[in-house]
């Protein structure tokens, strides 16, 4: 240890001073050069000293590090040495039983430490030099000293790569980050290439392809040259400095994003498939979606104002909420294991959103909605993912937390798809999107999040909810959120006339009592052709909102919202959609609410279902027999029961027929 006495000589930054007294951590200096007095505290002696004393070799934690690696024989060979340095020094070693007297030629009080050094090096065959290493490393660092460091020497799997070959094969790594993967021995060919012609003069006799493989092997490390080309693409977005960001509070930064799902969902009657766009709005802060919204197609302005629009209302003040969830459960029996809806997804206020450069976020319709909340945008750099990195890793969650558990499933690549998802029972995006929403708020904010660990104790992690509520409390100001009018304000806009049936929108139709008055009226819009003014929200298709030039909006329901209520409405609507996307198969084009029609006429699901599976297997057994099917009417005159049952057998016939 570095040791400071009485009239020593200290040679600080600004001259050398001599110690003149010294009380607890402070010290009474005398500049040699003014013969000035000073108080220096001891943390600042160091500092200021000009040669800095040189700190002790080696690691005392070392044998606890190598402990794990260090086999038995090695440990009784350093407890032998221990052994032997306490006798010299000490005349007995620390496990000596009480009472032992000490061997005579080692014995502290008849012999002087060179007597003893002498004595311990005849009787171990060693040098006097070697035991005085011995002594001096166990004095500086205890057992971790006499460790024999030949046989744990550390070095570089890359010691003996020469430079030449390191900047071939770095430019040759670096040459394949955005071309597609090639096999290992397709890059050592190029890494010779690139070594012959930037390096002619160098030999390569000497290289072999299996040293070659093992450094390559370390320097793609992270990048992913001969894996998927995606993680190589992430990988290389990753900035090649420190980085680091201070946790914002709720809703101070608000990652906005849109990304195709891994899923197929349904789009009509006649079984059309196509994998949807998913737009979500997390909170940074306490890792909480906000609102998150699922449309066929690439997504665009007014989809996004409307995901806005869900954030800032709450989903109790959502007009056909709950009937919407209730519909869906019914529909789709796995979302019937969600929990139920007694926990509320806390509402944050976005303050600013960063978003992409893409098109549809630089609408003028998603542009005017922030602009009218007093909501800031903020613009990624092109193709720089890493800015918002939290959204980016959202999409994997929801990915393995809930698409995959539900029909349609396609998995995250082409090599893990099965063998024809598209004919599952598919649910279409207003389900899918209820389905979300629900999961979103009974399962993902209530489960602990790894990106919100308390740094005073990390092995615990918080939930989204958790965090929130942390948080909340920080801030003096609370947001309110917006009213229903304001959200039916942020949906689609039509124009529709009243007619004596109501008003007619994506084939389906509408009305209430309050339309009474306005039925075949013009309205006030000129530029419209005098049509009314008619919102819908696109995930829930059972209701639609007209505005009143005096009295506001007025809610119209669907006519046909009662039928779900009728018994086996739900199995008449799945055989529906099944029988029309085998029609649509066949190349015939009948719509599931003709056929869901023909069901509910002809009554009775499973006498229905019978009846379908009976025609199946007839046709089935005529082609392979080669009978046709008869297609005559019986000659008997048929009662009245037996009309209806032909009937009912020809129309279903007339629809499965090729």
């Amino acid at each position: 240890m570095y040791t400071i006495d009485i009239n020593n000589t200290l040679e600080f930054d600004d001259g050398k001073y001599i110690v003149a007294a010294a009380a607890g951590n402070l010290l009474r200096v005398r500049s040699v050069d003014t013969g000035e007095y000073s108080t220096v505290h001891l943390a600042d002696v160091r500092r200021r000293l000009r040669n800095v004393p040189q700190r002790l070799e080696g690691d005392p934690r070392e044998l606890d590090e190598l402990h794990k690696r260090i086999n038995q024989t090695e440990m009784r060979v350093i407890e032998r040495k221990v052994r032997h340095i306490e006798e010299m020094r000490y005349g007995l070693p620390h496990d000596a039983p009480e009472g032992t007297d000490p061997k005579p030629e080692y014995d502290p009080d008849r012999t002087t430490i060179t007597r003893r050094l002498e004595a311990k090096s005849r009787e171990l065959g060693v040098d006097k030099s070697t035991l005085k290493k011995w002594v001096k490393a166990y004095r500086q660092l205890g057992w971790a000293g006499l460790i024999d460091h030949r046989h744990h020497r550390r070095q570089s799997p890359l010691q003996h790569m020469d430079k030449p070959v390191w900047d071939s094969m770095m430019n040759v790594i670096e040459s394949r980050t955005d071309k597609s993967t090639v096999p290992m021995t397709r890059l050592l060919e190029l890494m010779k290439a690139d070594l012959k012609m930037h390096h002619p003069g160098y030999d390569q006799s000497s290289l072999k392809d299996r040293t070659l493989r093992k450094w390559g092997n370390f320097l793609m490390e992270g990048r992913y040259t001969v894996g998927d080309a995606t993680a190589r693409l992430s990988a290389a977005q990753t900035p090649d400095r420190p980085f680091g960001a201070e946790r914002p509070m709720p809703g101070e930064q608000v990652q906005m994003d849109s990304t195709v799902l891994d899923n197929f969902t349904v789009l009509d009657d006649e079984g059309t498939v196509q994998r949807p766009t998913l737009t979500i709005l997390l909170d940074v802060a306490t890792r909480s979606i906000l609102a998150a919204t699922i449309r066929v197609g690439s997504a665009k302005a007014v989809d996004h104002a409307f995901c806005l629009a869900q954030a800032l209302v709450m989903r109790q003040d959502r007009p056909g909420h709950r009937e919407m969830w209730e519909l869906a459960k019914t529909l789709v029996p796995e979302l019937r294991s969600l929990p139920p809806d007694d926990i509320e997804r806390p509402f944050i206020y976005p303050q600013r959103i960063i978003i992409d450069n893409g098109l549809d976020f630089r609408g003028s319709t998603f542009d005017a909605a922030c602009r009218k909340f007093g909501i800031s945008l903020t613009y990624a750099r092109p193709n720089k993912p890493i800015d918002k990195p939290e959204v980016e890793r959202l999409f994997g969650t929801i990915t393995r937390g809930f698409l995959s558990k539900l029909p349609g499933y396609v998995g995250n690549a082409v090599k893990n798809r099965g063998r024809s998802p598209e004919s599952d029972n598919l649910l279409n995006v207003v389900l899918l999107a209820e389905g979300l929403d629900r999961w979103i708020t009974s399962v993902y904010q209530n489960n602990p999040h790894d990106g919100l660990r308390d740094p005073m104790h990390p092995h615990i992690a918080l939930s989204p909810n958790q965090m929130h509520a942390a948080m909340a409390s920080l801030s003096g100001t609370v947001q309110m959120p917006l009213s229903s009018e304001d959200l039916i304000e942020l949906l689609p806009i039509d124009h529709r006339k009243i007619t004596k049936e109501g008003i007619q929108i994506n084939y389906l139709k509408y009305n209430s009592k309050e339309l009474q008055a306005l039925r075949h009226l013009p309205s006030n819009n000129k530029s419209k052709n005098y049509k009314w003014e008619v919102r819908s929200n696109p995930y829930n298709p059972r209701l639609i909102w007209v505005r009143h030039p005096e009295q506001g909006w007025i809610e119209c329901k669907w006519r046909e919202d009662g039928r779900f209520d009728n018994p086996h409405a739900v199995e008449l609507d799945r055989t529906a959609r099944r029988m029309a996307r085998q029609a649509a198969v066949k190349g015939q084009l009948i719509s599931a609410d003709a056929i869901l029609e023909f069901l509910m006429l002809f009554g009775g699901n499973a006498s229905v279902q019978k009846q379908i599976t009976r025609g199946k297997l007839a046709h089935e057994l005529a082609e392979r027999e080669g009978t046709p099917m008869p297609t005559a009417a019986p000659e008997n005159k048929p009662t009245r029961r037996n009309r209806r049952r032909n009937g009912s057998k020809r129309a279903i016939r007339h629809l499965e027929e090729p």
